[in-house]
Order: C-alpha cells, then sequence, then structure tokens
C-alpha cells in the first residue's frame, strides 16, 4: 500500500460514492473474497516457544496490521494461513492506538480495501475473521452497536455485537462489500461479583492505519533517545542514575508492583497492570481503571477514580537492581514485574 496515494484516494468523492454503488455481499462470497487476507500472528520468545496466538491483516503484499499487544514480549513473530508460514518483524508500532505493522520478505497474498471511517454506521452489518482460540479463519457477523468518542470528540473505538475471543486480537472488521472498517483488538469480560458481559466487543478504526507510517517513526525515535540524567525530589537523594529505555510494547501484559508511597504499611503494594491503552490500578483497599502514556522515558498512568489521580514514575538502574522512581515524590523502589 502506498500510504500517500490512499490518503488521496479516501478523500476522493470516488470512493465517497462507494458505500451507495456497491452492493452487500453474501457471507460465503464475502469470506471466499477476503479470508486469505487475514492471517494467523504468532509471537515467538528468545527460544522459539509460542507466546501466545493473535491476527493480522494483509494491507499490501508484504505488511500486515494487528494489535501491539498481540506482539508483547516477542522476540519473534511468525505469520500463519493454514500451511504455509512466514517470519515476520515489526516495523511501525503505535503502542498509543494499539496498531502495529509488521512486514514479511517475499509475502504476497492479497490486501483488503479499506473503507473510510465516516462510512460506518450505528445498526449496520459486520462481519469478523480472525483466530479466536487458535481457530483459524473463523468468521462471525453482528452489528455496529456504537461508535465511541474520545475526549476530543473523535471516534476512537467502535463497538460491535460480533463475538470475538482471545486470539481474534489484530483480525479484521468488515463491511457488506467486503471492506476493512476495523481491527478486532478486544472484550469486556466479567470481573468479580459481577455478570458476564454479553457481545461487548470493540475495534479500531481501520483509517488509523494510514498513520501508521509517521506515529510509528516518531515511536521508534522516542525509543531510541539517549539516556538523560534526573535530579529526585522530595528529599530522596541528589542524583539518581539515567533513565532507563522504556519500550512501550513490553510494557503491555505486564504487572508493575510497587510499595504504596503514602502508606504501604496500611494499603500495601500497588499492582499496575498495562493492557493497550488502559491501566488498572489495585491496592489492599481500592481499584481505579484509566489511561498510560510514556513521554521522554516517564511512565504515566492516568488515573480517574476518585482519590487516584495521575501517577508517573520512570525507571533508574542502581548497580544491578532496576528501581521504580515516582516522578513526584522522588520515592524510589526496587520494581516487580510479572
Amino acid at each position: 500500500m502506498n500510504f500517500s496515494r490512499y490518503r488521496i484516494a479516501l478523500g476522493s468523492s470516488v470512493l465517497a460514492m462507494l458505500p451507495a454503488l456497491a452492493q452487500a455481499m453474501p457471507a460465503e462470497e464475502l469470506f471466499r473474497r477476503i479470508s486469505a487476507s487475514v492471517w494467523v500472528v504468532r509471537p515467538l520468545d528468545a527460544q522459539g516457544k509460542s507466546l501466545g496466538t493473535g491476527s493480522g491483516v494483509v494491507i499490501e503484499p508484504g505488511r500486515l496490521v494487528t494489535n501491539c499487544h498481540v506482539l508483547a514480549k516477542a522476540a519473534a513473530i511468525l505469520v500463519k494461513h493454514e500451511n504455509v508460514s512466514f517470519q515476520a518483524e515489526l516495523e511501525f508500532p503505535d503502542v498509543e492506538r494499539d496498531l502495529c505493522a509488521i512486514k514479511v520478505a517475499n509475502f504476497t497474498a492479497p490486501a483488503v480495501q479499506i473503507a473510510p471511517l465516516d462510512t460506518l454506521k450505528v445498526g449496520q452489518k459486520i462481519y469478523t475473521i480472525g483466530t479466536p482460540y487458535g481457530l483459524e479463519q473463523t468468521m462471525s457477523d453482528g452489528l455496529v452497536s456504537a461508535l465511541r468518542r474520545g475526549r476530543e470528540g473523535a471516534i476512537e473505538n467502535i463497538q460491535i455485537s460480533a463475538p470475538i475471543s482471545p486470539g481474534s486480537s489484530g483480525g479484521g472488521l468488515f463491511d457488506e462489500q467486503g471492506r476493512l472498517v476495523g481491527i478486532t483488538t478486544s472484550g469486556i469480560s466479567a470481573t468479580a461479583g459481577t455478570a458476564p458481559a454479553q457481545n461487548l466487543n470493540f475495534a479500531r478504526p481501520a483509517q488509523w492505519i494510514f498513520d501508521l507510517p509517521e506515529r510509528g517513526r516518531l515511536a521508534l525515535a522516542s525509543y531510541k533517545k539517549p539516556a538523560s540524567t534526573a535530579a529526585a525530589s522530595g528529599g530522596a537523594s541528589a542524583v539518581v542514575a539515567g533513565k532507563q529505555h522504556l519500550d512501550a510494547p513490553m510494557l503491555v501484559s505486564k504487572t508493575w508492583s510497587y510499595p504504596h508511597p503514602r502508606d504501604a504499611a496500611t494499603f500495601g503494594n500497588v499492582e499496575l497492570t498495562f493492557s493497550t491503552a488502559r491501566v488498572h490500578a489495585r491496592n489492599a483497599r481500592s481499584s481505579a481503571d484509566g489511561t498510560w502514556e510514556i513521554r521522554d522515558d516517564t511512565l504515566c498512568a492516568n488515573l480517574d477514580s476518585p482519590g487516584w489521580g495521575r501517577l508517573c514514575f520512570y525507571l533508574v538502574k542502581d548497580g544491578e537492581d532496576v528501581q521504580l522512581v515516582n516522578a513526584s515524590s522522588g520515592i524510589r523502589s526496587k520494581l516487580t514485574v510479572r
């Protein structure tokens, strides 16, 4: 895909007319046409052991898009379709939006067509194709349940009624013309004391794919910044070791544990668990949810529940020990990651 060329195409009047001109395909015909463009994505550890299963969608020969959280902890990436498999590598990461482009050499699988975001309407029929629980080439259908907007009013999540399960992450969300409208990302599961969620599933807008090269290059540049030194505040030692490199994909699906900065004896450890753009914090007394971000090698958890607020940290190296430093108080603690 030539990203610039397709940006122009998205704004053209011809493409804008496609929803009215194109005919809805029967489900079996839609699957026949686009199933070859949805692949299994398998992250591997340094020993070549599988770390799980996700899905990916071909957007041009040699390039697929998946969710970044599928690739967390991966030392290598394998993409597979039926009996064919290829080695892949990360190309453009956009962890904030949970979209990552991966490239594959000598790869000629057919690419999908991406639909403009403004063609999506609540109530329209959609289809998903992915690899739930490792079951390759699984198709399901449903409706666009809602278009969820962020704080600035832009659509950030497509809520769908089509069922998806672990392994569907990174799969394709298609309209009735077989055009890609989203990348399936997550679902809401039951938590302790609550009833099971019923088909509350989400996808990221496919149109975000056109922003991947620019956002990915900026992300890669920020990851490669040289380490800097910083002074701790709040009575801690005057100078701490240089900030450590924070690799955003490696934060996802991990829990960071540290003693509560105000009253560890009462509250015990605080545990921050990161998943795509969300963060969940808990201790002995309460819990909170919010978002997270990395800016200049500082990790911030923006917890929107009362009493939690914004927590910002950075990592330092102290001998052989890696420590978490509260950017506000300067309180340091040994970091436990699991």
